[in-house]
Order: C-alpha cells, then structure tokens, then sequence
C-alpha cells in the first residue's frame, strides 16, 4: 500500500518544487512519528471543568507583580487572591513601566538569557512529564520560544512606530494627518497547555511584553505536566522582575 508521502520519481524530476514539497511533507510526518511514539504513558485529555475552576486550581505567575514565593502558594488560588493580583497588575500597568522601550527590550533580553541558561532543567521538565528527548524538546518547543523573543527584539522599533495613513478630504482642508499608533491593551491572560507545555505558555508572553503588556499566566495542568508547570514557575520567579 502506498502511503501519503509517496511521489512518482518522474513527477520529482520534471518539477523542482515538488522536491521541496515532499522533502517537508516527509519532515513533517517523520516528527509527527517521533511526538506520537516518544512517550512512554498513555496521556489522555483532563476532565472538562469550568472556567472559574479551572482558573483558581492551577498555578498563576506573571512577570511583573505580586511577588512569587513558592509553588503551592499559587495552586488553589481564591477569587479574592487572583483579583489581588489582577490589582498589582493594573496597577504596574497604570504607572508607564511596561510601556518603555528600553523596559521592554531589557526584559526581552533578560527573557532571552532564561532560554539558554535554563535550557537544560526545560529539558529534564519535558523528559519527566511527556518522555520529549532534548533534541526534540529543543526543536519543537524551546527554540521556537527563543527565536520568537530575537524576533521582537529585531523589530520591537519597527512595530512600535505610528505608521501614517490616508487622511479624508475635510481634515487635509486643515492641515490635518492620521497616523495608527499601536498601545498595548493592558493586562493578558494567557493559558499554557500541557501537552507542549513551554512553547504554549512562554510563546505568547514574548508577544506581549513586547507590545508593552503585563501578563497573567496560568501553568499547564499539574496531573500531566507537572514538572514542566514547576519549572516555569521556579525559573520566571528567579529572571523576571518581582517590584
């Protein structure tokens, strides 16, 4: 039986192209291989819950305020403990600080230095929680992370300068001009999977303090991804700001 990937040689030979398709066709299905038969366990999907619950029973960090201590005061939060920390958050918001070029870029950075100088304890997390090999730990998950932050970093100027657009008739009458100025929007909540547990959660949080946001993360599910929702928790409260 042939299989999906299988190209008739004369087709490869007559159109480039369909070399480079295949090539990836074929890449794609070999890691799609490795994801399915490196782990040891059956995994299945966590018990739907609802929102609220599934809110307050797992493990919340942000990289600004409050301050992190340890694991277990984040698990089984309250109403009244996350609205606190949405507080802190609104609060450092208000003041300016996440809006500052030069917070943003040291942040990224300092975001950076996290990837490569933890690479290794993101890589035990992956082997203990879904048996991922370092290799495809880092292919799949943490490089994908590093190079979204060198990304921002590269066009943080570019995205955060008021691009000029077309004005109506009336306003050019009065000298008038329009321009699109891109704010961030305040405070993100983003909430990490566990079944890429690192590139699901950490991703997006590049995305958002690049924009000038504060953000409210919440770590993949304990009862599948333990160890890798205590690392991040452990590793953003030693590299991220605490004020």
């Amino acid at each position: 039986m042939r299989s999906f990937i299988t190209v008739p040689a004369k087709t490869l030979a007559k159109n480039p192209k369909s070399i480079a398709l295949w090539v990836t066709t074929t890449l794609y299905a070999f890691l799609s291989v490795c994801v399915i038969f490196s782990r040891n366990k059956s995994l299945s999907h966590p018990k739907k819950k609802s929102l609220l619950e599934a809110y307050t029973t797992q493990t919340l960090f942000s990289p600004v305020p409050p301050k992190m201590s340890d694991i277990s005061s984040h698990m089984n939060l309250d109403d009244a403990q996350v609205a606190s920390i949405v507080d802190g958050l609104r609060t450092t918001f208000k003041s300016g600080k996440t809006r500052d070029r030069a917070w943003r870029i040291k942040t990224l950075k300092t975001f950076q230095r996290m990837m490569v100088e933890k690479r290794a304890e993101m890589q035990a997390a992956l082997k203990a929680d879904l048996n991922k090999s370092p290799e495809q730990s880092w292919l799949t998950e943490l490089n994908l992370v590093e190079q979204d932050i060198q990304l921002a970093l590269d066009s943080l100027d570019e995205w955060s300068t008021p691009t000029s657009v077309d004005t109506d008739i009336v306003n050019i009458l009065g000298y008038g001009q329009s321009e699109i100025h891109y704010d961030p929007l305040g405070i993100i909540a983003i909430y990490g999977a566990w079944n890429y547990p690192f590139i699901l959660t950490l991703q997006p949080i590049v995305g958002a303090i690049a924009a000038g946001n504060c953000c409210l993360v919440k770590t993949p599910s304990p009862n599948y991804s333990k160890n890798s929702a205590e690392c991040m928790l452990r590793i953003c409260n030693q590299y991220f700001e605490q004020d």
